[in-house]
């Protein structure tokens, strides 16, 4: 019998091959990989015998989950960038009031 816990990953993995799939439309290998596990999905589904309830819940969740990890992992890639930008200015103020000089 599944977890939630397994269940959790298995709908995550649906989740990106889905996006996947909408990405690269013209490429027929990322809907076959979706259907594979689409089909894992829902047979550990039927297997868990979850409450319908509770497997709305946990779908939300991971949604919610990964639309969070989404999130920071903007914040995170916008700070680096912002910082690495900052640098560059610096760097060349530096070397601009170093030359003249």
């Amino acid at each position: 019998m599944n977890t939630e816990k397994d269940l959790r990953r298995k709908y995550s993995d649906l989740l990106f091959a889905k996006q996947n799939e909408q990405k690269y439309p013209d490429q027929k290998g990322y809907g076959k990989k979706r259907e594979k596990i689409e089909r894992q999905y829902w047979d550990a589904v039927l297997r868990s015998k979850l409450p319908k309830e509770q497997l709305e819940t946990m779908e939300k969740q991971v949604n919610n989950e990964l639309e969070e990890f989404a999130e920071s992992y903007k914040q995170n890639v916008k700070k680096v960038l912002d910082s690495e930008k900052a640098e560059k200015f610096l760097e060349s103020c530096l070397c601009k009031k170093f030359w003249k000089t």
